[in-house]
């Protein structure tokens, strides 16, 4: 693999990464904003705990699970 194409994979997962961060900090908002009955208020707030509890979560996890799923992909390459 040459440096175009180490440097566009890298480009391409920092992206994904940044991607996943984004959309677990839009599911905590979405918590907050249902626990405050802002987002949904015929739900209960349970959902709006779901929501936050789920975000924070991705937000943590998703970077090791891609790492750990990238380390895996590149030695299978080579």
């Amino acid at each position: 693999m040459n440096s175009d194409e180490r440097e566009a994979l890298a480009k391409q997962r920092f992206l994904l990464l940044n991607a996943m961060r984004f959309a677990s900090v839009i599911f905590v908002m979405m918590g907050i904003a249902n626990v405050g009955g802002r987002l949904f208020p015929d739900a209960a707030p349970y959902l709006g705990y779901g929501f936050l509890l789920v975000g924070a979560l991705d937000f943590f996890l998703i970077p090791f699970v891609l790492k750990k799923a990238w380390a895996k992909q590149d030695a299978n390459k080579g």
